[in-house]
């Protein structure tokens, strides 16, 4: 795990494999730039399996994004196209959802699926979906 501090806050991005799923973890308020690399070495990862599924648990994330943002890792999305196949994104915070939801208009630019959900459940059932 890696930790950053600042003022006010610890952010953590990590991921891990289990079985067919690339599981990450968001916590605090953690940049788009290490939210990037975790993605780039989840699907460098030889234990990966693509085109991959990817959960991402961002229940514990305390950002808010800007528009400028979202679009940076909107477009870092679209070039990973043949290594992922689906991303369900597992948020708690109504806020957080409707930036996600932002999120998946500019996804478009990919061929894969990406979609927050309200429940842990939700997500998994998404990702594990033919």
């Amino acid at each position: 795990m890696e930790y950053q501090s600042c003022n006010y806050c610890i952010t953590l991005m990590n991921y891990r494999i289990e079985k067919n799923l690339i599981i990450m973890t968001v916590q605090g308020n953690t940049p788009v730039p290490k939210i990037i690399a975790t993605f780039e070495a989840a699907l460098a990862d030889p234990a990966a399996n693509l085109p991959a599924l990817i959960l991402v648990d961002a229940s514990l994330s305390t950002a808010v994004r800007s528009t400028a943002e979202v679009e940076t890792f909107s477009r870092a999305l679209s070039g990973w196209k043949d290594k992922i196949a689906r991303i369900a994104i597992y948020v708690t915070s109504e806020l957080y959802y409707g930036t996600m939801r932002m999120g998946t208009a500019y996804s478009t630019l990919s061929s894969f699926d990406v979609s927050p959900f309200r429940t842990y459940e939700e997500a998994l059932a998404f990702l594990e979906k033919p």
